[in-house]
């Protein structure tokens, strides 16, 4: 458990990285269909039908759609009314968008009051660039979606950890009463009892021990019985002579 926190705790910033890179690639490809679709429905680029498309657009996620014209001016956005919002010229995405080129960034938006994820994409017209569309999603619903993925994960190694428990303790009985007997049977050796067995288990190591330790009482009893009848021969020889016997 401690080991796999710790990994989680050490790739949480790669996984973020990871996160915000799928979303940057799913976001551009968000604002490149909605640039397609633009140039499907109003050509021309019309303020009013482009507003209107992007306010249609406000019910089918949380994506927030902006358009804007290659002079900075926001023609359309699914949330605020284009009039009241600034000159997007100086934005990073907006720029590198009018070049012809994908881009994106996470910036701070005075608009909304919120951080946000920003990815750009041209509206291409006759080989030339007639505006950019912008998407983009709150960072906090992307910090929501990793915490989210972490407390999964979390619950996920939680319940590892429970059925770990479960197994380990119903195997530490089994194998606790597996030594309790062996050490029963050793004490029954050393009181004497050597014609008592250690009953032998499932666990091939302890069944060797048990096998080690029976065996050894084998011998014992065996070479105490021999030691027994040869004391018995010789006290009846010592008890049958009429001779006196010196022992040096």
């Amino acid at each position: 458990l401690v080991s796999l926190l710790g990994i989680m705790v050490s790739v949480s910033g790669s996984f973020r990285d990871i996160f915000l890179e799928g979303s940057r690639s799913d976001l551009t490809e968000r604002a490149e269909m909605f640039a397609i679709l633009l140039m499907e429905k109003t050509p021309a680029l019309d303020p009013a039908d482009v507003n209107r498309i992007c306010k249609e657009m406000r019910g089918t996620g949380f994506t927030r759609f902006t358009v804007v014209l290659p002079s900075g001016k926001v023609i359309g956005d699914t949330n605020v009314d284009p009039s009241t919002m600034d000159n997007h010229s100086d934005r990073p995405e907006i720029q590198a968008a009018l070049l012809g080129h994908d881009s994106s960034s996470i910036r701070f938006s005075f608009t909304v009051r919120e951080s946000m994820l920003y990815a750009a994409a041209p509206i291409r017209r006759s080989g030339t660039v007639a505006g950019v569309v912008r998407a983009s999603v709150p960072i906090t619903m992307l910090d929501r979606g990793i915490r989210a993925f972490f407390v999964r994960l979390a619950l996920g190694l939680l319940a590892m950890t429970a059925i770990t428990l479960i197994l380990a303790s119903f195997l530490s009985v089994r194998v606790g009463r597996v030594f309790r007997d062996i050490r029963k049977g050793a004490e029954r050796f050393s009181s004497g009892d050597l014609s008592h067995r250690i009953r032998t288990r499932s666990y091939a190591e302890v069944d060797m021990l048990a096998e080690a330790m029976n065996g050894m009482a084998d011998q014992l009893d065996s070479r105490i019985r021999a030691i027994t009848s040869q004391r018995n021969e010789l006290d009846a020889v010592l008890s049958s002579m009429t001779e006196a016997v010196i022992a040096i």
